[in-house]
């Protein structure tokens, strides 16, 4: 994790009280303690409840207030059936009626004038199909990196963003043989630091350790070594505009009546 100051204490700092509604179980996990910080937590059970939970809060707010709503049912259905799919779909519509039910319909006039709703998403989605097991792929295998037991330390990461962590002296062979097999692009650790491919900022002692030899990201489709992820029809964490440019609208509640 890079180490940055949570959103939710420098707003509590600033006299803003701060409120994250999140499915019911989620917010007791590592990252939902570190990111969240000192937030009321508002856990939900499904959508309706919370729209209904994220209302409340609105209303009841004796000042100024920041509540983060955050939805993954959208995500799990992208990664099952895909974004072309009616499944998708109909997730979607779901979400987005209950937010114009229980946000825009129902909420207060007076609060409504003074709330700013935004939409956003943390990844877009590419679909997949006939995804690469390279799970016979000795050129790889080959020159894994060993752990303590002399196993070789598998690839990391995602079928969109395949991470290989290799012996040394043995990158570039890695790479051609990877980039003569698929239709895909590779970056070396030097690289992928140069273009901030894992983002902006001072690195971690701990992401030092972790960081990749080579990064594979193929251009269509998804590289991975077992089907608990080749099955999948969505992905994400690859380079394609599908994945990295998200949605961002902001709008008064008030205005969106």
């Amino acid at each position: 994790m890079f180490d940055g100051e949570p959103l939710y204490r420098r707003a509590e700092a600033a006299g803003i009280d701060t409120y994250a509604a999140q499915p019911a179980g989620s917010l007791d996990s590592d990252y939902s303690q570190l990111t969240v910080g000192d937030a009321e937590r508002l856990p939900y059970r499904n959508v309706a409840e919370m729209g209904l939970k994220v209302r409340e809060a609105l209303e009841t707010a004796d000042g100024s207030s920041y509540i983060y709503a955050y939805v993954p049912t959208i995500d799990a259905v992208s990664h099952a059936a895909g974004t072309e799919s009616e499944a998708y779909r109909t997730q979607l519509a779901m979400v987005t009626e209950c937010a114009r039910r229980e946000i825009v319909k129902k909420l207060d006039r007076v609060v409504a004038e003074e709330t700013l709703l935004l939409v956003t998403a943390d990844h877009g989605h590419v679909d997949t199909s006939d995804n690469v097991d390279i799970g016979g792929f000795d050129p790889i295998w080959d020159d894994l990196r060993r752990d303590a037991g002399g196993n070789p330390i598998p690839p990391v990461s995602s079928p969109r963003n395949l991470q290989l962590h290799l012996q040394p002296g043995t990158v570039g062979r890695v790479r051609n043989a990877v980039e003569a097999s698929f239709d895909a692009r590779t970056f070396t650790r030097e690289e992928a630091l140069s273009q901030n491919l894992f983002g902006p900022g001072t690195l971690s002692e701990r992401f030092e350790r972790q960081c990749p030899d080579l990064v594979v990201t193929h251009r269509e489709k998804g590289l991975w070594w077992d089907e608990s992820e080749l099955t999948l029809v969505g992905m994400h964490g690859g380079l394609s505009r599908e994945e990295m440019l998200v949605p961002f609208a902001a709008a008064r509640v008030a205005d969106l009546r």
